[in-house]
């Protein structure tokens, strides 16, 4: 007989490798079996829908992301709609919740979605001190940025952890997304890294002979 652990079980799996048919075959039967406030160490219900898992192609530096496995928007969609899922849910390790994930993986429809949830928690944090706004700008998803920026409590100006902190801001110069610089600036930001990409961007035009342009 199918007990409740086996249920769990299952449901990580099909969350994790997006199996929608199994998705709905047991949201549809068993739904008054799943736990939804439960947590592992790395995921979430709502963490596994959102994540792209990675695959192990041999060697060291050989993981990287599945695309078969990309988040759906409608299982997201229907998670949402559960009572007792609670949007801002973080992983116990890294503490990342599902918007962090999608903010991550670059997904703007799920991200719009989680967005528009009246309890998410735009900046929260994880173990890092990253936020959503931190790692969209960092992976240079423009979209996701911008739908960020649109919120009208949006931290632009809090930091990483560790001894070199950064804002989104700098996350986004260092990587050369130079649009969400511009995007930034128009909100808050630390005067003090703006002065640091200021220089920098003074020693790119020296470098290319355009010096008289910047300044």
């Amino acid at each position: 007989s199918i007990n409740n652990d086996h249920i769990y079980h299952a449901f990580w799996e099909i969350l994790t490798y997006k199996k929608d048919k199994m998705f709905d075959i047991l949201m549809d039967r068993y739904l008054n079996k799943i736990d939804f406030e439960k947590a592992s160490e790395n995921y979430t219900f709502l963490v596994s829908a959102t994540s792209t898992p990675g695959s192990w192609s041999g060697g060291p530096g050989k993981f990287r992301s599945n695309e078969t496995f990309t988040p759906k928007t409608y299982m997201v969609e229907r998670l949402l709609k559960q009572k007792y899922i609670d949007i801002n849910q973080h992983t116990e390790e890294e503490h990342d919740t599902a918007l962090h994930k999608i903010s991550k993986s670059g997904h703007a429809e799920i991200a719009s979605l989680l967005l528009n949830h009246p309890n998410i928690n735009i900046n929260q944090r994880n173990t890092y001190g990253y936020t959503a706004l931190m790692y969209a700008s960092e992976k240079g998803y423009d979209d996701i940025v911008e739908m960020l920026l649109k919120q009208n409590n949006i931290d632009t100006k809090a930091k990483t952890q560790g001894d070199n902190p950064k804002s989104a801001l700098l996350l986004a110069e260092e990587q050369h997304h130079y649009t969400i610089v511009d995007m930034l600036l128009k909100h808050d930001f630390d005067t003090n890294e703006k002065a640091i990409i200021d220089a920098r961007q003074l020693l790119r035009a020296s470098y290319e002979n355009d010096l008289p342009k910047v300044i």
